[in-house]
Formats: C-alpha cells, structure tokens, sequence
C-alpha cells in the first residue's frame, strides 16, 4: 500500500491512537487502523488480502450522520505538537528517528520493529512525499494545536 498522507497526518493519527494501542498491546492483540480514499486501485490491492484472511476488517461502532462531531475539538489533539516535540528532543539525544518513540513500544520487539519499519522506508524509491520544512512544520503543530481546542463541534443540526 502506498500512503500519501503528509508525515504529520500520520504522526498524528499514530498519536491519538496510542492508548487502544497501548490495550491491545496489554492484551496480546495487533492494532492497526487503515484511511482510505475512494481507490479502485487501492480495494484491487485490498480485496486479495481480505480474502486470503490476512487482513480482518473489524467495525467496532457504528455512527449516523446525525451523532457526527467535528470539525474540530476533541480530547488530546491539542496534546499531538508537545508529544511531537519531546519525541524529536529524544531523537535528537539519542540519535534515533523520533518516530520510534512516537509509533512503538520501548520495548525490544518494538525496537526491532522500528528498525525493520524504517529499512522498509529506505525501500521505497517511488511515490515518497518530500521533506517538510521546519516552517511548514511548526505551522502544521500550530494548527493542530488550536485545532484541538475547542470543544467538538455539533454537526447534527445543520
């Protein structure tokens, strides 16, 4: 699968996700969660997956257009820029990608996971998305940041 999202986009989608990561990880199950467009290329690329019981799709809740929340607001998303800049101070100390303190376990079969993750990355010489500058970066955080203020807003009377 190629992801386009913007690097900020998934750390901070990996972010909200670290405590139902976190149980699942307490109880010996595997976690992930998958975004997609509307891609005929992409449920080509799905389907045989699915079929060959390799991926297993799991709706957990059910909404109604009714119920939706957003756009903006919502517990922790304004927590996503100070997580973002402790684990890029860690990398730095440690010289180490500050994803894999954002994405993994500190323990050794996330350590080893991190370093596959990352030789992967090499890997890919197509379809990357280009380096962000720290300007664009420190905007992204700042938005995300007043983003996540707000209480959620009310989208059912509209």
């Amino acid at each position: 699968m190629k992801s386009s999202a913007n690097p900020v986009i998934r750390l901070v989608t990996s972010a909200l996700s670290f405590r139902i990561r976190r149980r699942a990880r307490r109880r010996n199950v595997t976690y992930s969660f998958l975004f997609m467009k509307a891609s005929g290329d992409q449920l080509r690329e799905l389907t045989p997956l699915i079929e060959a019981d390799r991926i297993r799709p799991v709706v957990d809740t059910v909404f109604s257009f009714e119920s939706a929340r957003g756009p903006a607001g919502g517990p922790g998303i304004d927590r996503v820029p100070a997580l973002t800049l402790q684990a890029t101070l860690k990398g730095a100390l440690t010289r180490q990608d500050p994803r894999l303190s954002l994405f993994l376990t500190e323990t050794e079969g996330g350590r080893q996971a991190g370093r596959a993750f990352l030789e992967r990355l090499k890997e890919r010489t197509h379809h990357r998305d280009k380096d962000i500058s720290l300007s664009a970066f420190r905007a992204q955080l700042k938005a995300i940041r007043q983003w996540g203020r707000p209480a959620p807003s009310d989208l059912s009377e509209r």
